[in-house]
């Protein structure tokens, strides 16, 4: 396969980004004809002159960030990341947004407002940062308001802003006169009566969403003595909030969209409601169209010209928060949380493409493939069996049903071996996948988390390594059991090497040339957690939670060094490699295609003595 070129945003050594693909959906904003979406580490924009057929106008290239927030005003996108900056990308010519300016903050920026010449950055714990942004190529932070409590959102309108946090204890709303932006000064602290969400400002109103407690209404004609006048609490729970006119549009996460009439602010009703799949996660909302992020990531377009009648008219279907990854072929099959089986085309790794889904399992783990099947291991359910022949139509046409939450499955010649949690290994015989039947079971004192098969035998991780043979799969039989120094989340074998991932003690290379006794021989530890390992050549390939990738020459298996890494925009969770090209799944920053470079030739240039 040959070397693409690779893209190296900061935060890597000796490992380059080749591609990506999907991500959680956090952020839309509306701005003309465009939706401004961030996916995962990239802002995405849509054309959705026609809200019907939305159409992908251009996309941002990776951003070391997850997109947590965004405001859209004139020419530029302003954002937010988890880890501590502050954005903003050009988008005049929507078919490439570019970044033309960053501030780093200290600690998880989450949420932003933009107001003149100015932006608003809830930054947690280290309170609301003030950013001009007068010219927006050089963002330079002027003010800081920083009080005990957490501030997680804040909205400006006119010379006050109205921050708060969404988090018990934070119940507190914080009134702050920014007559001088450099000198946020705060005007009042008033108690809440729950956690709110999300606040909007339109007119002499501010527009308070709560987790529990619905829509609440407060008069800030006085911004030093807010008044609550009214309130909507018919629904359970609130996750987001926009007024467009005299409506107000609710995110309701246990249902869809709510339609609120707040013509009168102290006697608001609802016109009309519409469910959303797997429930609303944010929206906004222009014109006559509302645009509603489900909590599964997908896209949900809505005509309100009727607000009585909301008709979906449009769909988009995102990937969202990837776990798991199987390559086969010109083809990554990955399971995607709340969202299942995802099909995504990397013949060109620089532009992975997602052809094709199954979204029916709501809670997808482990997967493999063989042949022309495609078997997914779902936590609350079983092993499902996907004819993925047509990779653009992944089919399920067999299931079988565990006692126990499917973590992990591998396949070796006809049979299934399920990794069940509390309930063992169960081993499913898939001869005919429309008709899969369990034919053996081995139960684990812990949590059977992992498992992969090498010749007649099967090394489980289950509070530590069970190696069992299955040379009659009826009735498999321990071998031996290792009692690791932690509990591994998964293993694969190499050679006579067990690789596994051990949580927070690191990776564990562990000896089984001899089954019956195994012996540990190193383990190697940074001081995070181990999720998954994948082993290449000389190389292991380490997910290492919120530290991305770490490469580890194993050519000594006594002596394991780092020789690279690759922070990710996520927690890293799982690793595959496939013709040395390493896919790791980072949750909400979708699927990343890497490549390790510590093994290109380097080129030294010669040296020329200064002339003076």
């Amino acid at each position: 396969m040959p070397i693409p070129p690779a893209q190296t945003p900061a935060g890597f050594q000796e490992v380059a980004l080749v591609g990506q693909v999907g991500g959680r959906v956090q952020a839309v904003a509306v701005s003309g004809p465009y939706a401004y979406v961030g996916v995962g580490p990239r802002l995405v924009v849509f054309d959705v002159s026609d809200p019907s057929e939305p159409t992908v106008a251009g996309r941002s290239e990776v951003l070391p960030d997850v997109v947590r927030d965004l405001k859209v005003v004139g020419n530029y996108a302003y954002m937010v990341g988890g880890y501590g900056d502050f954005r903003v990308i050009d988008v005049s010519d929507p078919a490439a947004p570019l970044e033309v300016g960053t501030v780093s903050t200290a600690a998880f920026p989450v949420a932003l407002d933009v107001a003149g010449n100015y932006a608003y950055v809830a930054d947690r714990g280290y309170g609301l940062r003030v950013i001009d942004v007068s010219d927006p190529t050089a963002p330079l932070e002027v003010g800081l308001y920083n009080p005990t409590e957490l501030i997680e959102d804040a909205v400006v309108a006119g010379n006050y802003a109205y921050a708060f946090g969404h988090y018990a204890p934070n119940r507190t709303l914080h009134i702050l006169d920014l007559t001088d932006p450099a000198n946020p000064a705060e005007v009042t602290v008033n108690d809440l009566p729950g956690l709110p969400v999300q606040a909007v400002v339109a007119g002499n109103y501010l527009y308070l969403a709560f987790v529990t407690l619905g829509l609440r209404i407060f008069d800030i004609s006085d911004p030093t003595f807010p008044t609550e006048v009214g309130a909507f609490t018919a629904v359970e729970f609130t996750s987001d909030v926009a007024i467009v006119g005299d409506y107000a549009y609710l995110a309701a996460s246990d249902d869809g969209l709510r339609i609120v009439n707040v013509a009168d602010p102290t006697t608001p009703f609802e016109t009309g409601f519409a469910v959303v799949e797997n429930g609303a996660g944010i929206l906004a909302a222009a014109a006559n169209v509302a645009y509603v992020v489900a909590v599964d990531s997908n896209i949900h377009f809505f005509d309100v010209t009727n607000p009585y009648a909301p008709a979906e008219v449009g769909f988009h279907s995102e990937t969202g928060d990837v776990w798991d990854v199987a390559i086969s072929g010109e083809y990554a099959f990955a399971t995607a949380d709340q969202n299942g089986l995802r099909v995504i085309d990397v013949s060109q790794l620089t532009d992975p493409v997602e052809i094709g889904y199954q979204d029916a399992m709501t809670e997808p783990r482990g997967i493999a493939v063989s042949g022309t099947y495609a078997y997914v291991a779902e936590q609350e359910s079983g092993l499902h069996i996907m004819d993925v022949s047509d990779p653009s139509t992944p089919v399920e046409v067999g299931f079988y049903e565990v006692s126990g939450y499917a973590e992990a499955v591998s396949i070796s010649g006809t049979h299934a071996y399920v990794a069940d949690s509390g309930g063992g290994m169960r081993i499913v015989d898939v001869a005919n996948p429309a008709a899969p039947v369990e034919v053996g079971f081995y139960p684990t004192p812990g949590s059977a988390r992992d498992v992969t098969i090498k010749g007649n035998l099967a090394y489980l991780a289950a509070g530590g390594i069970h190696i069992v043979d299955i040379s009659n799969p009826a009735v498999p039989q321990q071998v031996s059991f290792y009692a690791a120094s932690g509990s591994p989340w998964s293993l694969v074998v190499v050679d006579d090497f067990v690789y596994a991932a051990n949580g927070y003690d690191g990776l564990c290379i562990v000896d089984v040339s001899i089954p019956a006794n195994p012996v540990e021989i190193e383990c190697y530890d940074n001081d995070s957690h181990v999720r998954d390992v994948a082993v290449a050549g000389d190389y292991a390939y380490v997910a290492y939670d919120f530290l991305g990738l770490h490469v580890i020459d194993v050519s000594d298996p006594a002596v394991p060094v780092e020789v690279g890494y690759y922070y990710t925009p996520s927690y890293a969770w799982r690793v595959a490699v496939h013709d040395g090209y390493v896919f790791l799944t980072a949750g909400s920053g979708g699927l990343l295609i890497l490549r390790y470079t510590g093994d290109d030739p380097k080129i030294y240039l010669p040296f020329t003595p200064r002339m003076n």
